[in-house]
């Protein structure tokens, strides 16, 4: 019906306006509204749901939401509380009765969606030092920061007049490590400089610089990758590797981490790559499809630190970063 799905997005568009408002305001949550508003765009308009998940700062609060598939239950209340306030007001200044059933059905369908949802407790959300207590059982080394620029300068006073390689990775480039290390060392990367001399450069270096699709609770770090050089550089021939991941990387256990890297990272690199595979133009998940554009070639789980390598470092931050 076409005013269903026209009244469809304008709620999306509001719920998306208050979101955007919520990024400043912090009494104004954030990710529900952007739920509320991918739930309504799904429903109507491919196009706004696509454009609005792909953006970069807006579809991380999307994408936290797909890690734990659960919100919290104050998020919850201000959602449908809103909602229903919203619906009210339009209801009283629209007197056709046909499209009062239908903003009050709409509203019935998207309460019964929220109140659905799992409620996010701590308790279900990885812990970051039992993270790194059992990264440490299996003979990495692991360190914890509350904020990226800590992390950074952390990276800074450890690694000096040394040839680093970088994989590539939306974090790293959130974090502009490169620049930061470029100061005190020769650093390489195939998104800043010709990208098969760097590449080569990189496999060539003392150290490497990467981050993880995902880490499991349990210690097990996984990377899936298409052309390989990223995964290969973190098992032979380093002196150090470095993964630098968000908190939003961990997962509670090896199965769920597996899933995150499938299921969530993956996708999410085609739909930055822009490919025609199935989980860049439709749901956000793997299809373990066979397009030629297929980006997800091969998958790299580390148990343990590999034989030869003088240290590899974890470095877990409390932030948000990347896919």
């Amino acid at each position: 019906m076409i005013v269903k799905k026209y009244l469809l997005i304008l709620l999306g568009t509001i719920a998306f306006s208050l979101g955007i408002i919520g990024l400043f305001l912090p009494i104004v949550p954030t990710t529900p509204f952007l739920l509320l508003a991918s739930y309504c765009y799904l429903r109507s308009s491919k196009k706004l749901y696509r454009w609005m998940i792909n953006r970069k700062v807006i579809g991380k609060y999307i994408y936290s939401y797909l890690n734990y598939r659960a919100v919290k239950k104050s998020a919850k209340i201000f959602t449908i509380a809103f909602l229903w306030a919203t619906l009210i007001l339009s209801i009283i200044f629209i007197n056709n009765i046909y499209i009062r059933i239908l903003l009050t059905l709409i509203g019935i369908g998207v309460s019964t969606h929220i109140i659905k949802l799992k409620t996010l407790k701590e308790d279900i959300m990885p812990n970051i030092e039992e993270t790194i207590k059992n990264l440490k059982k299996r003979g990495f080394s692991a360190r914890h920061f509350s904020k990226g620029k800590e992390a950074v300068e952390y990276l800074k006073t450890q690694l000096k007049n040394k040839t680093i390689g970088f994989g590539g990775s939306m974090t790293l480039e959130a974090l502009n490590v490169f620049q930061h290390l470029s100061e005190n060392n020769q650093v390489f990367w195939h998104w800043k400089q010709d990208i098969e001399e760097a590449r080569k450069n990189s496999a060539n270096a003392e150290v490497y610089i990467s981050s993880a699709n995902a880490i499991a609770k349990t210690g097990e770090i996984i990377n899936i990758d298409g052309t390989g050089n990223r995964v290969a550089s973190t098992l032979y021939g380093k002196k150090k590797v470095y993964f630098i991941v968000g908190s939003n990387k961990l997962a509670d256990d090896y199965e769920k981490a597996l899933s995150r890297a499938r299921n969530i990272a993956a996708p999410l690199n085609a739909r930055r790559f822009q490919v025609k595979t199935p989980c860049a133009t439709g749901e956000l998940k793997c299809h373990d499809c066979e397009s030629p554009d297929r980006i997800c070639k091969g998958l790299v789980v580390l148990w343990g630190k590999m034989f030869g390598m003088e240290e590899v470092e974890v470095i877990i931050i409390d932030e948000e970063l990347g896919f």
